[in-house]
């Protein structure tokens, strides 16, 4: 149920932005494990914004180009923040909590955050997360 989803994951249509520029809206940090096929069968825990404005151009499937200014809540909003790190060559690990970095086969371990901070002894903000909680601030 989409309701009950703590990553608020919605489907994603396939789009072409061209030179997208994203703005933090609020300050709420979403805590999730994060992978990614540069780096493929390792995860680690990466806080995301969890409101962006998303502002680009976007080529359209008929060759013609549109600009956008959008924001975006939740998973959309993560996958955009990932997405457009790497133009900046910058992989999900490199924002990662220091010391979560792990097989991406152990995540399923970790379904409460709380447990991979005290299992993992990880530090820092996330320690304020409680149980069943991802989102700071």
């Amino acid at each position: 149920d989409p309701d009950d989803d703590l990553l608020e994951r919605r489907p994603l249509a396939l789009r072409y932005l061209l030179d997208p520029v994203l703005e933090p809206l609020g300050t709420e940090r979403v805590y999730a494990f994060e992978g990614c096929l540069s780096v493929d069968g390792w995860e680690s825990i990466v806080p995301r914004s969890r409101r962006v404005r998303l502002r680009a151009t976007e080529l359209l499937e008929d060759g013609g180009l549109r600009e956008v200014d959008e924001e975006h809540l939740g998973w959309t909003a993560r996958i955009l923040q990932h997405e457009t790190d790497h133009l900046a060559g910058t992989l999900c690990h490199d924002l990662a909590v220091p010391r979560s970095y792990i097989d991406a086969a152990y995540s399923g371990h970790y379904a409460d955050l709380g447990e991979a901070v005290r299992l993992l002894g990880l530090s820092g903000e996330i320690t304020e997360l409680g149980e069943g909680e991802v989102v700071i601030g």
